[in-house]
């Protein structure tokens, strides 16, 4: 048995198909974007919480130590859209020359700093002066003391360095460092991974609505 079926479709067919390719590009990116800000937020919560930020952290505000870069950065994609969330917490252990370590990385998975060639680790202490700079006001290295320091050793791996004029000890110097794992960076991916899909629905239904709010009118 045969039975014919007849479709009438009312408007413009392809502008509709525009519309709503229109409204997922949109839901999905902006879900995206929304999903990479609470991973953002959470990640600053957690510095703030664990390290006394504001020093050496490469003149960085504490407000831009995570960023959110998006892509397409204008716009909405469908298909290709995505979100990267990075550090910008980098701190130098040395001078100019040193490299910038990424505290972010460092506190994730615990590390062991040492003295480059059997050298030393300076760490100051509250007696250093402090040096104003682009970054803000932080303690002196050594050499930027331009002091008279005397090296005192207290066993082969620690000393200090004493300011006789001043009765102080400036530093406390080490051979190496220790830092302990403050932070679990997988677990608030993972956390903000999972809302992304209801983020997305949200979007969804908020742009749904404003169109037959729309309409309505």
């Amino acid at each position: 048995m045969a039975v014919n079926v007849a479709v009438t479709i009312r408007g413009d067919l392809a502008a509709a198909m525009r519309d709503e390719s229109r409204i997922l590009r949109k839901s999905v990116t902006q879900g995206l974007v929304q999903t990479g800000q609470q991973t953002r937020t959470e990640l600053l919560r957690m510095m703030r919480r664990n390290l006394k930020l504001g020093k050496r952290l490469s003149g960085t505000k504490s407000t831009n130590l995570v960023r959110v870069l998006r892509k397409p950065r204008k716009g909405f994609g469908l298909w290709d859209p995505r979100v990267v969330v990075f550090s910008r917490a980098t701190y130098k252990a040395g001078g100019v020359r040193s490299a910038p370590v990424d505290l972010l990385d460092v506190f994730d998975q615990g590390a062991v700093i040492r003295a480059r060639s059997g050298k030393w680790l300076a760490i100051p202490t509250e007696h250093a002066p402090l040096k104003t700079g682009r970054g803000g006001a932080r303690r002196a290295t050594p050499r930027e003391t331009k002091r008279k320091l005397t090296f005192i050793a207290s066993g082969h791996d620690r000393a200090v360095l004493v300011d006789r004029q001043a009765k102080a000890v400036l530093y406390v110097l080490v051979k190496q460092v220790r830092i302990r794992k403050r932070f679990n960076i997988d677990r608030v991916f993972l956390k903000n991974a999972a809302n992304l899909t209801t983020n997305i629905e949200r979007k969804l239904e908020a742009e749904y609505r404003r169109i037959g709010n729309r309409i309505a009118t």
